[in-house]
């Protein structure tokens, strides 16, 4: 496996990671969850840092002890874009050394 490939599924896994706990926040506000609660409290504490470049972005609706939080969503959207981005990088670094390997292979004959 290449460096590459190994990155790749790095992002994606940690994207992947990032994007179910921002989902976790989203539903544990939404369904009104105790936050006295040790998991709710765990998952508001992990996805805190996560939100921060995101908090006040968008109105926040409260409704009956539901949040709806649409600045998460926001997130969500946002560091999915990151990681596919991130993937594109890979992917140019990859069809570089694939050419240069191509290249090279020509001026050796």
């Amino acid at each position: 496996m290449s460096i590459t490939t190994f990155l790749r599924i790095l992002v994606r896994s940690i994207i992947g990671f990032i994007t179910t706990l921002l989902l976790l926040r989203f539903i544990l506000l939404l369904v009104g969850a105790n936050s006295a609660v040790w998991f709710t409290q765990f998952i508001y504490a992990l996805t805190d840092p996560l939100m921060a470049p995101f908090a006040g972005i968008t109105p926040t609706l409260y409704e009956q002890g539901s949040v709806f939080d649409f600045s998460i969503i926001v997130a969500m959207v946002v560091y999915g874009l990151l990681g596919l981005g991130v993937q594109w990088l890979f992917d140019l670094v990859d069809q570089a050394a694939q050419v240069r390997t191509l290249t090279d292979k020509r001026t050796t004959y």
